[in-house]
């Protein structure tokens, strides 16, 4: 599944409301997913408590273990 903020409500915390949740109602479960590593996100999933995982020519791959 992809989930994306339209740009026009990118900065009002909608990405990191999304995000707590899916960590929130994952647990205990790991959540992975991939962001290109031109994508800013990287920096709000890092503050959520990813790691990367693995890293190929265009993407992260992160996780974070409960």
């Amino acid at each position: 599944m992809q989930i994306q903020i339209h740009p026009r409500f990118q900065g009002r915390r909608y990405g990191k409301s999304v995000m707590d949740q899916i960590l929130e109602s994952s647990k205990p479960k790991t959540v992975e997913l991939r962001v290109l590593k031109s994508n800013p996100a990287k920096q709000l999933y890092e503050r959520l408590g990813l790691i990367v995982s693995d890293e190929y020519k265009y993407e992260f791959y992160m996780e974070a273990k409960h």
